[in-house]
């Protein structure tokens, strides 16, 4: 893990199929931008992003909900700018005794004035 990275922990409900990530220090849920129909990004009452939801994540990974029970190494990267809020995702799940890399890239406009970040966040 790099200096500037914030630890996340993650959960899996399979009987929603959702995926949350979340920072492992403690933070005050503020609102969520909604990337697309499926994936929410959560930022905290001092403007950082804190959280990450992927609802019908089987189906956004295109992965079995057996793969998303255990998810390897995550990693984040959340750019803000004036204009878009952009997140790359990438989680690690296994596929028939296979460690493979899972990736998403979505952006959003930044209606909400979120403040300009680039923030790395991954397990240990």
């Amino acid at each position: 893990m790099k200096d500037n990275e914030i630890l996340v922990e993650h959960s899996y409900d399979p009987d929603a199929d959702a995926l949350f990530i979340s920072k492992v220090a403690d933070y005050e849920y503020d609102e969520s931008v909604e990337l697309t129909n499926d994936v929410y990004l959560d930022f905290d009452m001092n403007g950082e992003a804190s959280a990450v939801e992927v609802l019908n994540a089987s189906k956004v990974f295109n992965v079995s909900k057996f793969s998303l029970k255990n998810i390897g190494p995550i990693s984040m990267k959340i750019g803000v700018n004036e204009k878009l809020i952009c997140l790359e995702l990438s989680i690690g799940v296994l596929v028939h005794n296979k460690e493979l890399l899972k990736s998403l890239n979505h952006s959003a406009v930044n209606d909400i004035n979120a403040p300009i970040m680039n923030t790395e966040l991954a397990t240990a």
